[in-house]
Formats: C-alpha cells, structure tokens, sequence
C-alpha cells in the first residue's frame, strides 16, 4: 500500500490484552459509524463490564489492523461465537485482510464464523478460505436498520418486562427463534433469558394479560440501543403484534434518551424487513454472517 506521496506504507497489528483498552483506543473510530458498528461496540462494552468485575471476558481477543502511521484500517474483536469485524479510516487492502487473518491464525482459538459489514467481511471471509482451506457457510444476509421516529402501528397491547415467572416462555420463544439457525441450545437459551432478565432488557407485548409477540433491547452505545430477539410463536402471527411489540420497545427506548434504535434484519424474510420499514425503521448498510466448519 502506498500514500498520496507514494511511499510505501506497511501495515502492522496492535493487539489488546483486553476490551477494556481495545475501547478505550478505538471507540472514537467506531462510534464515527455507531450504527454499523453497533455489533461490535454493544459487545466490547459488555466485555468491558465483565472486566471490571472480575468474570471471564466475553472478548477472547480484540485486534486493530493499522498502518505504520497508526492509521485504522480494520478492527476485529472475537468472540466465542464469532470474529466480529469494522472497517476503519484508511483503505481495507489485500495486506490488510492478510495481516487479519494471520492474528486470527496466531491466536490458537477457533473461529466459530464472521460477522460484519459487506464488503468487509465478505472480503475477510475469501481470504480466509484462501489461507486455510476451511470452508464457510453463510449463515445469513443480514441489513442493519436505525430508527429515529417511530411509526405508531394500530392494535391493542401492552408492552411489559418479561416477569421472574415467565422466564420459561421466553427460554422457549428465544430457543425456538435461534435454534432455526443452529445458534444456541436449550440450555444457552436459559442462559441468555436469565441473563436479560437480570439486566431487564427483556420484553413482551401483551394482549388480555397474555404474551403474544417478544422482543429484547440491549448493547447500548454512546447514542442508540439494538432491539433483537423479535419473536411471536407461529400461532399468533399475522395478526400484527410483532410490529406493535417492536414498535413499543423502540419507543420506550427513544424515550429513555437514546437519539435511535438499531436493528439487524434476515434479508431472506421480506416480510420481518418490510414490518420494519412500516415502524420508520431506514437502512444503513448490509451485512453477513459467515458460520465455519461446516
């Protein structure tokens, strides 16, 4: 690579001991795109938050790919279920994607999958291939939306915190919704509810008292909140209470002083995309998720 004089420029790799450090050396650089890299921010912060008490981390290596003049050319922070990867000031280069792929190789843990913007991460994920000959899946086309105002959506509901005593349905709905593509088991469905219940993230939309439709609001950034999780069980589709479920949670959300809502969205369910578009969520950019071993 070279610059605008062309001198050669080479790249090199800073490797963090934690996420603690690795935020607090780029969080500027990410937040410039806090919504496409809302993925990684939300988990960093949690890492961090981990830290600070003394539990494992949820970073189990965090990597900035720069140039000889600290310029940032990618961020990669990994995870157990994946290498979570931003793009950063300076052009993403072949050597780049190499030196990338090289600390991932170095690191002597597995790399469960990839998971980030396009082209970025389909570029990665080549050079992967390349380089190691194990072949990927794609997971899933995914869009990242953000949301500012809220689109009221008709039908009537309440949206509440999911209850000590109903943590079984939502153990159920959140395994039912990832198990469809192979992403927890029914033990780390449990795991992931309890978990947000502690940390009340977890929400129903309710109609006579009855749960209908799920959604959860968590990693939070500097300025927005992503809402995930978004399930109603087969039976009580088509009637329009995901979309006021989301709809609610997004709006508790801005009214929390968030300034807006993110969301990731499976590009292969044009109604979830369209359901979304309706509440006044508006595209960013696409993204993929890449699973290996398989």
């Amino acid at each position: 690579m070279k610059d605008a004089g062309g001198e050669e420029i080479e790249m090199k790799v800073k490797s963090y001991r934690g996420a603690t450090s690795f935020l607090q050396d780029n969080q500027v650089f990410l937040e410039r795109e806090e919504a496409v890299n809302s993925l990684m921010l939300g988990l960093a912060q949690r890492a961090v938050e981990q830290e600070a008490v003394g539990q494992p981390s949820l970073a189990l290596g965090c990597w900035r790919v720069q140039t000889d003049e600290e310029a940032p050319v990618l961020f990669i922070l990994l995870s157990s279920k994946n290498a979570v990867v931003a793009s950063g000031d300076a052009a993403v280069t072949g050597e780049a994607l190499d030196h990338a792929v090289k600390v991932l190789l170095q690191s002597g843990r597995e790399i469960p999958g990839f998971v980030g913007p396009r082209p970025l991460t389909d570029q990665l994920a080549e050079q992967w291939k390349e380089r190691t000959g194990q072949q990927l899946s794609l997971a899933m086309n995914q869009r990242i939306y953000e949301l500012e105002t809220v689109n009221p959506q008709p039908g009537a509901g309440t949206l509440v915190k999911v209850g000590q005593t109903q943590l079984p349905l939502a153990a159920k709905w959140t395994y039912d919704f990832a198990s469809k593509i192979d992403e927890t088991t029914q033990k780390e469905a449990e795991e992931i509810v309890q978990r947000s219940y502690e940390e009340g993230e977890l929400y129903f939309w309710e109609v006579g008292g009855v749960p209908v439709s799920m959604a959860k609001a968590a990693r939070p950034t500097a300025n927005s909140i992503t809402i995930s999780l978004v399930y109603t069980p087969p039976e009580r589709r088509n009637k329009g209470y995901a979309s006021s479920c989301v709809a609610a949670l997004s709006q508790k959300m801005l009214d929390l002083g968030y300034t807006y809502c993110v969301l990731y969205t499976d590009l292969a369910n044009p109604t979830s995309n369209h359901i979304y578009q309706n509440i006044g969520y508006k595209a960013v950019c696409d993204s993929v998720h890449y699973r290996s071993g398989i």
